[in-house]
């Protein structure tokens, strides 16, 4: 049985970006981040108004009506992976799923992406924007590498390899700390 509550995309679609990117935007009333890939795709322009914030408009003199004033840009992941960085339109796109819960107001997206040099990944976003503070936004990124092992940078710029791994994991698991589950 079909969930009513979610929304799915199974398949990306250059052409069609622009319309998931609306569908599937989060918010809680004050702020809300569209739709659009972590990491970013071919063509999206840097200086695109992602996240918007109730209230907040940008006034230009001689405009009949004032815009929302886009807040500062914090979806901005550069994922490395050996020599190669992430993205949709580079190396190849082997699974790809994304879905919407309007019932927990979370975006997950999950992939399986091999890069040029053949290290195969699996990459799972989940993003939500809080209501209980409505200034909290969350972004969770979870990384699986299935074949080789490419040396990872994290947005941070730290270097992750088997030497390191306890820390990535003792990392990872601050997402299990109360103040993150809802």
């Amino acid at each position: 049985m079909k969930n009513l509550w979610q929304i799915d995309e199974r398949r990306t679609c250059a052409d069609q970006f622009g319309q998931y990117e609306a569908l599937l935007t989060v918010g809680n009333g004050y702020v809300g981040v569209r739709g659009l890939p972590e990491e970013g795709y071919a063509g999206s322009a840097p200086e695109f108004a992602s996240t918007l914030v109730h209230g907040v408009f940008n006034f230009v003199e001689g405009d009949l009506s004032p815009d929302l004033a886009a807040a500062p840009e914090w979806l901005g992941l550069r994922l490395k992976f050996g020599r190669h960085i992430f993205r949709l339109d580079r190396g190849r796109l082997i699974g790809y799923e994304r879905q919407l819960d309007l019932k927990t107001a979370t975006l997950r997206r999950t992939i399986l992406w091999q890069s040029p040099s053949g290290d195969v990944i699996r990459l799972a976003f989940e993003r939500f924007t809080s209501r209980v503070n409505e200034h909290v936004l969350a972004l969770r990124v979870t990384i699986e590498v299935l074949h080789g092992s490419p040396q990872t940078d994290d947005p941070g710029g730290h270097k992750h390899s088997d030497q390191n791994r306890d820390r990535v994991q003792s990392l990872a698991a601050l997402a299990d700390r109360p103040t993150w589950k809802r």
